[in-house]
């Protein structure tokens, strides 16, 4: 009976560890690889749209192409 409540306790009663990046507060910010899939905070893209991290590059650009295509329009 001890042994299966410590392994309980130590399973963590079979309640899954895989975390999000983005979905604790301070995640983004934390310098830390939350959810162990080698992007850190704004890297990672559980943490797009956050309001600590700056848009990418890559979004900048979109958006200058699409404001490019509707001015030609």
């Amino acid at each position: 009976m001890l042994i299966s409540i410590l392994i309980s306790l130590v399973t963590g009663c079979g309640q899954s560890d895989e975390r999000i990046e983005g979905t604790e507060p301070g995640d983004c910010t934390d310098r830390a690889d939350n959810d162990a899939d080698g992007q850190f905070d704004c890297d990672d893209d559980g943490c797009s749209g956050s309001p600590d991290c700056p848009p990418s590059a890559d979004a900048d650009a979109d958006a200058d192409a699409d404001a490019d295509a509707d001015a030609d329009a």
